[in-house]
């Protein structure tokens, strides 16, 4: 072969070998590992492939030949010019240009693609339209800061995750959920970003491409109190490293850097009082579909879309956001629902712990004895009542109930009861008001 056809050859081989992975004898995208290819197809749509992305090379016959014994070669010399063999794994590393990592013969696909329009290299930094819109949606300053710190911080630090996610609220259609939806999934790139309705692909059992997105998007998102989908996603947003599984694979354990945020028009009343993995933002205002402002909200949010379609103006979006200097009191690795606490926030945490504190209350009253042991009041929490067991502390207190330790039972060491007002306990017996006493029992029950 000629030697600038020699040059081609390198350059087309090693094309190929950064388009697929071979495993057991088939073909997959590093794209879209998801289905096995036949080695005739991939040839197919690898010369089509070629044909677009290198017009300034003649495809003839003899070159393609060569280029393909190459590629799909057992023992070539230069890996870099061959189609990898895969290990059947897949992980997310954002930040990283590398779509294969090598070990010891094996390829590990890296699914992160860095956003097209990060090669342009924009200079220029400026919120645009952006910048009004977010002041229209959250009019909030402390909120909206929370929320801009939350996007800046994930792109800042995109090779880390953060232990809370966002909860976009509305009561109205029309409000801008979706279209700040959009806005994120275009800075973090549309390939990097699953979106979808429900979570139910998000806690499946074959979640493994959904879990390496580095911005997973959820929208119409309604769950019950205490329900595995509920439990399964709170697992999720807290666990830095999870078993995922291909179909037809084994399971394997990996790190996943994904930012969650959520959006639904019904309150998530399913949350518990306490919980810090959710930062809910109420979005309301004149601008949602039947409102008296529809039309100048739509007329920003036109602006909105064009600037995220501009790649410039995307570009120095990304760049704002990069440079933002975020707030002291942000921390991306603990929500703190005191500081940061938005009014519909307040108003699940007053529902869900009245309700809770009620059940507890009855729970209490019906064993009629003043006293429960720690571990059948933790046993009831998780059970029944589907509740984080580090709230129980400050509902016992809020009845008035107070903790103590005492020996009973027969055995010799000291274990956790919790006493009703009035109650005290004395050598394994439970004191009562009136000055009565009775021994403490592990076999009372408590309504399961």
């Amino acid at each position: 072969m000629k030697k600038f056809e020699e040059n081609h050859r390198r350059e087309l081989s090693r094309a190929i070998a950064s388009w697929f992975v071979r495993k057991d004898g088939k073909y997959y995208r590093i794209d879209a590992p998801g289905a096995a290819i036949s080695l005739p197809d991939v040839k197919q749509a690898s010369v089509q492939r070629m044909r677009r992305e290198f017009p300034h090379i003649n495809l003839t016959g003899e070159l393609l030949r060569e280029v393909f014994g190459t590629a799909f070669s057992l023992y070539h010399q230069e890996p870099t010019e061959m189609v990898a063999t895969w290990s059947g794994q897949v992980i997310s590393r954002p930040g990283d240009d590398q779509r294969l990592l090598l070990n010891d013969g094996f390829a590990t696909i890296n699914l992160w693609r860095k956003p097209v329009y990060r090669d342009l290299k924009v200079n220029q930094h400026d919120w645009g339209p952006t910048g009004a819109f977010l002041e229209w949606i959250i009019p909030d300053d402390a909120t909206r800061r929370q929320v801009i710190d939350w996007i800046a911080w994930n792109l800042q630090n995109e090779g880390d995750r953060p232990t809370w996610c966002l909860f976009l609220h509305s009561k109205a259609k029309g409000t801008g959920k979706s279209q700040l939806c959009r806005i994120l999934e275009a800075l973090f790139g549309e390939h990097n970003t699953t979106s979808q309705n429900g979570i139910s692909k998000l806690t499946g059992r074959f979640n493994v491409i959904t879990l390496m997105s580095k911005l997973v998007i959820c929208e119409e998102v309604k769950l019950k109190q205490g329900s595995n989908a509920a439990n399964d996603l709170k697992t999720l947003i807290s666990e830095p490293r999870l078993l995922v599984e291909r179909k037809g694979q084994e399971a394997y354990q990996t790190q996943q850097n994904c930012c969650f945020v959520f959006t639904s028009n019904h309150p998530p009343l399913w949350l518990e009082a306490d919980d810090r993995r959710f930062f809910i933002v109420d979005i309301d205002h004149e601008g949602h579909a039947s409102g008296p402002r529809t039309e100048a909200f739509q007329a920003l949010v036109k602006e909105v879309q064009q600037q995220i379609e501009d790649p410039a103006a995307l570009g120095a979006l990304y760049n704002a956001l990069i440079q933002s200097e975020l707030d002291a009191l942000f921390n991306a690795k603990s929500l703190n629902t005191k500081t940061h606490c938005t009014p519909i926030m307040k108003m699940i945490q007053e529902a869900n712990r009245q309700v809770s504190t009620e059940r507890l209350e009855e729970l209490l009253n019906e064993i009629g004895q003043g006293y429960i042991t720690q571990t059948a009041l933790v046993h009831y929490f998780q059970k029944s009542m589907h509740a984080n067991v580090e709230t129980i502390r400050h509902k016992m207190f809020e009845l008035g109930w107070h903790k103590a330790q005492a020996k009973w039972g027969g055995v010799d060491y000291q274990r956790v009861i919790w006493v009703g007002p009035g109650y005290s306990i004395q050598r394994g017996n439970v004191i009562a008001p009136d000055g009565t006493g009775a021994p403490i029992r592990d076999d009372v029950e408590i309504g399961l």
